[in-house]
């Protein structure tokens, strides 16, 4: 039971879409966009990067040290972050808010597909979801996927999807713990 209430006290705190401690926000920068710039540590042993992407608009600070920025991808609408161990852990990008005939997707549309899309596809075995949380700019969802904890976040970007999507074993669980929250609230 435990372990159901942490993912959501957890996702609560995430999905406010505030602003950072220090009232600024951040602008992608055209000439940095696919550079990690040194942010402030959260505490004496972990630092964070921060990663922007120039194509859609976003930004994401990422722990130093526990995991590991891939090089952006080639269309420049995200990155993957892996573990020490070379798994896929964070993936972040942005896309376009429409369909395929080029109709305007809305954000609750977005978040039903995302929400119950997967849940119809797999016939609910591969998912289990223990938070939802859909706001004026953004939603968040989370629980377990394949035997891992996952969290993601969707924000609204004009005319543009951003997307962070966290997911990691049990075992690394207390390492998520002390940066996750710092990872999703940066996420803007």
């Amino acid at each position: 039971m435990t372990k159901l209430f942490l993912p959501i006290i957890l996702l609560t705190l995430l999905s406010c879409n505030s602003t950072p401690n220090n009232g600024t926000t951040r602008t992608p920068n055209t000439h940095t966009d696919s550079v990690a710039t040194q942010a402030p540590v959260v505490d004496n042993s972990i630092q964070f990067d921060t990663y922007c992407n120039a194509r859609f608009g976003y930004c994401i600070e990422y722990p130093k040290g526990i995991i590991y920025p891939q090089p952006e991808s080639q269309n420049g609408d995200g990155r993957i972050f892996k573990n020490k161990q070379g798994e896929e852990v964070l993936t972040v990008f942005g896309r376009m808010n429409a369909d395929p005939d080029g109709r305007t997707i809305s954000l609750e549309q977005q978040y039903d597909e995302d929400l119950h899309g997967a849940l119809e596809e797999n016939g609910n075995k591969d998912r289990v979801i223990t938070y939802q949380k859909l706001g004026k700019t953004f939603f968040v969802i989370s629980g377990y996927k394949k035997g891992k904890i996952f969290y993601q976040k969707t924000i609204l970007k004009e005319d543009a999807f951003a997307y962070a999507t966290l997911e990691y074993s049990e075992n690394e669980k207390e390492s998520f713990d002390k940066v996750s929250t710092r990872l999703f609230k940066s996420f803007k």
